[in-house]
């Protein structure tokens, strides 16, 4: 299998199943290096850099004209910002 860097280059050129297959391969392989999940305020702290590194890599990917790379980190900014939002709301209802 290729490495993701190779295949983040050539995510145009995948159908959209395989687009998708990727932004999960990524969404994972990014919680689990960069996400704590010892205790909420850790999972808070270490979810909220990982946006923000994200979304900065979203921002110059932009202004790089690297579309592929923009697309991507696009999707995976929605996707942990989601996960915070519903960790925070089953946090606050008691689950």
């Amino acid at each position: 299998m290729k490495d993701f860097r190779e295949r983040i280059t050539e995510y145009f050129s995948f159908s959209p199943k395989e687009r998708d297959e990727l932004i999960l391969e990524l969404s994972q392989f990014y919680f689990e290096k960069n996400v704590s999940t010892k205790n909420i305020d850790e999972f808070l702290l270490t979810i909220d850099q990982l946006i923000f590194f994200i979304d900065m890599e979203y921002k110059f990917s932009l202004k790089t004209e690297s579309y592929n790379r923009s697309e991507i980190y696009s999707k995976l900014s929605k996707i942990f910002y989601n996960i915070r939002e519903q960790v925070l709301n089953e946090e606050e209802n008691g689950l």
